[in-house]
């Protein structure tokens, strides 16, 4: 009452211990807590999980960047951002090829490119002309496989891999075998459109050729501005770090974009420039030397290079003499690329070098999972699924049904998660539940990931990154999601209907000794404590009501009636700054008293401690349970609308409701007040 709880937010309140209360159900119990956790799910405005930032770092490893002298980076895809045009360019010059070169019917030069009937990561079951998505787990994720524009029927891929599981040797171990082929970079992407369209591959033949001339001649068509790239080129070189770049691109296709996003004089910002790297051959090759290029007359010198001097460029070569001449390795090191097989993967596993990765996607899909759709049903999805773990110990026909109709829903929400990412193949992340092989790999070789090189820029040269802890299959280290939400819901019905902790945690916990409830209701109290030096502030109006007390002690007397504990209610009183043996001629806690509100017994003592008929006092509540107990003690009950509707407290008793203390006029209402 003497505090605007609609400044606190249930959401704030951290996760509380994770013990599990709730074992050995029957099934109508189940059934009453899915309809509870469903309602509680639907209503509550609490996030699921924290909302990430779609332009943040994101770590698989620790990473200290104060350790890190060199930075080395990839040209396409990574310094370089592409508009989505390019996208089409690269689908329609296929589309021709195949048409010139192979005869193809020209009425594919009719097909259009449509985003989203790609994605990175999918693999081709070379054989049948499959696309399909892969887990982590060498699992085909059954709704995801199409041959064309057709989806394949679940019951046809299991006939075909005598399952869902795949082996290694099907697989390969880089994701790539004589039956698998996997898309990894997102230049692949037009590459899987036009697979699905016509079921041949010309975009690799495109991408030798022509590609290269057709942008660098357009450069503004086809590439995104880095409006931070060269702030962030210039940090690192201020900083004294040193700075590579090495690219399958030609000089004259990197020197036309870089001269874009960063500006001609862009070669001195890096110490070693290699173009034509051949990557990934560029990694195990041993014998490829460098060769010095020179812009001007577009021809490479056959001198020994011995050294690399700075803003010169260089082509071909190898990492070991890379290595050689630098003297650059190991954790020193920080290479970041876009192709975790053809950038990342052998300098990590081989060369002990540290890796990022940009994933271009990323943004998107972070975007889609802070989205409240994303939420509210990855919510209920984890809560479904944990009554379902319930529920399967229980035998008998009538859990059967109710464990089909659950496994039916879940489903349901396992494709609306799909769908919002992408209706044909989902997020580029997940399958369900479990990571893809893609993003397997990704953790495997990346130490850290972005959507953007250019994100780098919002962190300190010293900053370290540090992966997330995640719980392992064993681990339980998230709260059960029932107790979660309810003690959610405890917290908040405590704050709006000032009910004593034990009668509302006996509501919902009605299977727990009154000692568990107490450990509960501590734990409740602690972190209204906590959030209450923040989040609690006096309701407008009570600093002029104060005044008003004090102008006529004489003529008053001041009780106070909580169902608040003790601790609490001290600790209330401390931020109002009011003493309460010096401003209370009398105070009743309830749990002291040994009955609360709604009992009018709490304000009958109160009554009679003031020495006073009830009929004489006036009482200010602001909770259904409050005006009821003071109605039916006889006493003038005010309701305040701060944290209830008119209509409740009207019904409860209040003979005048009020929005809050500034709506009180004390002269006039304790003249309609019988005096003692």
């Amino acid at each position: 009452m003497f505090f605007n709880k609609k400044e606190y937010k249930v959401e704030d309140l951290k996760e509380i211990d994770p013990k599990r209360y709730f074992t050995g159900r029957q099934i109508h119990e189940l059934q009453q807590l899915y309809e509870l956790l469903k309602d509680e799910s639907e209503s509550s405005n609490v996030a699921y999980s924290q909302l990430m930032s779609p332009n943040g770092v994101f770590a698989n490893n620790e990473l200290n960047l104060n350790d890190i002298k060199i930075y080395g980076f990839d040209f396409d895809y990574t310094l370089a951002r592409y508009r989505p045009t390019l996208h089409n360019l690269i689908y329609d010059h296929a589309k021709t090829y195949l048409v010139e070169k192979f005869k193809y019917p020209e009425d594919i030069l009719k097909l259009e490119y449509l985003p989203g009937l790609g994605a990175r990561g999918l693999h081709l079951d070379i054989a049948r002309g499959w696309l399909m998505k892969i887990d982590s787990y060498h699992n085909i994720q059954l709704g995801t496989v199409y041959h064309g524009m057709n989806p394949v029927p679940d019951k046809d891929v299991i006939a075909a891999h005598k399952g869902t599981r795949l082996s290694i040797d099907a697989i390969g171990y880089f994701g790539m075998s004589s039956n698998m082929y996997q898309f990894v970079d997102i230049f692949s992407i037009p590459e899987i459109t036009l697979l699905r369209d016509v079921m041949q591959d010309a975009v690799t033949q495109f991408h030798k050729g022509a590609l290269h001339n057709l942008v660098g001649n357009e450069v503004e068509k086809y590439f995104e501005p880095h409006t931070r790239l060269h702030q962030l080129l210039e940090r690192l070189r201020a900083a004294n770090k040193q700075i590579f770049m090495i690219t399958n691109s030609s000089y004259w296709f990197v020197e036309r974009g870089m001269n874009y996003l960063v500006g001609d004089d862009w070669r001195k910002l890096f110490n070693v420039i290699i173009c034509q790297a051949r990557k990934p051959t560029f990694f195990a090759a041993q014998k490829k030397p460098f060769r010095e290029y020179k812009p001007e007359n577009n021809a490479k010198s056959w001198d020994r290079v011995t050294t690399f001097k700075s803003s010169n460029v260089y082509v071909e070569g190898n990492l070991g003499t890379f290595i050689d001449l630098t003297t650059w390795s190991g954790n020193d090191v920080l290479y970041i690329g876009d192709h975790i097989y053809g950038d990342l993967a052998d300098l990590f596993l081989k060369h002990g070098w540290r890796t990022g990765a940009i994933l271009q996607e990323l943004k998107e899909e972070i975007e889609t999972v802070n989205s409240e759709n994303f939420q509210n049903v990855i919510k209920w999805l984890n809560i479904l699924q944990w009554l379902i773990d319930q529920l399967q110990v229980i035998p008998g026909a009538e859990a059967d049904i109710l464990m089909k109709r659950w496994v039916e829903e879940r489903q349901e929400l396992r494709s609306k998660t799909k769908d919002l990412f992408n209706p044909h193949f989902g997020s580029i992340f997940r399958t369900y539940h479990n990571p893809t092989y893609f993003h397997r790999r990704l953790a495997r070789f990346a130490d850290i990931y972005t959507s953007n090189v250019c994100n780098l820029y919002d962190y300190p040269l010293d900053y370290i990154f540090f992966p997330r802890r995640m719980a392992l299959a064993h681990e339980n280290i998230l709260p059960t999601p029932d107790l979660n939400l309810l003690l959610l819901n405890s917290a908040k019905e405590a704050l709006r209907t000032s009910q004593l902790n034990e009668n509302i945690l006996s509501g919902l916990f009605p299977q727990l000794s009154t000692n568990e409830h107490e450990k509960i209701a501590d734990q409740k109290e602690k972190l209204f404590r906590e959030l209450a030096l923040t989040k609690l502030h006096p309701t407008n109006g009570l600093s002029e009501i104060l005044k008003y007390i004090e102008k006529n002690r004489t003529q008053l007397k001041i009780g106070l009636a909580t169902n608040a504990p003790r601790e609490v209610a001290d600790f209330e009183l401390n931020i109002l700054k009011l003493d309460q043996h010096t401003f209370f001629d009398a105070i009743i806690v309830a749990e002291e008293f040994g009955s609360g509100k709604p009992d009018p017994a709490i304000y009958l003592e109160v009554c009679k401690r003031l020495q006073l008929k009830p009929e004489s006092c006036l009482v200010f509540e602001d909770s259904p349970s409050g005006v009821t107990s003071a109605s039916q003690a006889q006493t003038k009950c005010i309701g305040l609308l701060t944290s209830s509707e008119k209509e409740k407290l009207v019904k409860c008793g209040a003979y005048l409701t009020v929005k809050d203390f500034t709506e009180v006029n004390l002269d006039q209402v304790l003249k309609e007040i019988p005096t003692a």
